[in-house]
């Protein structure tokens, strides 16, 4: 039986280590949002469409922000590891990350392709179609939520790549997990509220607190932490799933 509340207090219990981690071995990570955020500055005190200055800043803004983005991938993996092999957290780049940004790339358009159809016809079936705005709006809601759900069953893809697992993709993860499903969703439906609510208020203070490049900097590099911090939790998580559906005699000692 799949230990849901051990695996999710497990993984929460990690937030400390998991934020030292990030300020002695993966610091210069967040040299990434905070170059985005000098960029950023500069491009709106430039005036973004105002001659090429402010357009250029703005533009390598947003590459090191992207760059970021795509950093929490070989985050991830490393962190995954480190989880299931309690090993030290050694970042790399390797063939993982191109084949992790690969089946993320796929997993984000299996999740969103759907969701955005959901609410497209939700939308049209309350302004076209005479459907109650509230009912259409909260059925739109609900089906998203089922969707994602029901994606969550992907959740070994990520670190079976990490731990060059090659025979766990999309088929064999939907397979092995089939029938926890709603475990798994009790698992992740919290800490998708505690990544939604801390990235709202880590945006929140973000926004507010850019009144010049310093403190524009620095507040970017707070975001750049929870956002750091959200990779590495899901990591937790998904190692500890790894293990209970590859391995489950050994999940005992990683809750």
């Amino acid at each position: 039986m799949l230990p849901a509340g051990k695996i999710f207090w497990s993984s929460i219990g990690q937030i400390g280590p998991i934020i030292s981690v990030i300020f002695r071995k993966y610091w210069f990570v967040l040299l990434l949002p905070a170059l985005s955020a000098y960029f950023t500055v500069i491009a709106f005190q430039s005036g973004y469409g105002v001659g090429d200055g402010g357009g250029k800043s703005f533009l390598i803004g947003s590459l090191f922000n992207f760059a970021f983005f795509l950093a929490q991938y070989p985050i991830s993996i490393s962190w995954t590891e480190k989880v299931v092999k309690k090993s030290e957290p050694i970042l790399s780049f390797d063939g993982r990350v191109w084949s992790t940004w690969g089946y993320a790339f796929l997993i984000w358009i299996i999740l969103l392709a759907p969701i955005g159809f959901i609410i497209f016809a939700f939308v049209a079936l309350g302004k076209e179609g005479g459907m109650d705005q509230y009912f259409a709006g909260t059925t739109a809601i609900i089906a998203s939520l089922v969707w994602w759900g029901m994606t969550q069953r992907f959740c070994l893809v990520m670190p079976s790549i990490a731990l060059r697992n090659a025979n766990t993709r999309l088929g064999r993860s939907w397979n092995l997990t089939k029938g926890h499903n709603l475990k798994i969703v009790c698992i992740m439906l919290p800490v998708l509220l505690i990544v939604i609510v801390s990235s709202a208020i880590a945006q929140a203070i973000s926004q507010a607190l850019m009144f010049d490049q310093v403190s524009a900097v620095l507040s970017s590099v707070g975001y750049g932490v929870v956002l750091m911090t959200t990779t590495m939790l899901w990591a937790e998580i998904h190692g500890r799933l790894f293990v209970f559906f590859l391995a489950p005699q050994k999940i005992g000692e990683y809750v």
